[in-house]
């Protein structure tokens, strides 16, 4: 394959690159959450929601 590499490491590399820029993202959005009051209101009212009725 490329580079002479074995495929499995290049599938692990690329799944843990992937996970990383999605939690990179969860980060960055999070942050923007708790700034704004919609957010924030948003947040805790499915809060609210998720206590009223939990899983399981």
């Amino acid at each position: 394959m490329g580079l002479g590499l074995d495929p499995a490491f290049i599938l692990a590399v690329m799944t843990f690159v992937e996970v990383g820029i999605i939690l990179a993202i969860y980060e960055i959005l999070g942050g923007f959450t708790e700034q704004s009051e919609k957010g924030r209101r948003l947040t805790k009212s499915t809060k609210e929601k998720t206590a009223r009725y939990p899983a399981g």
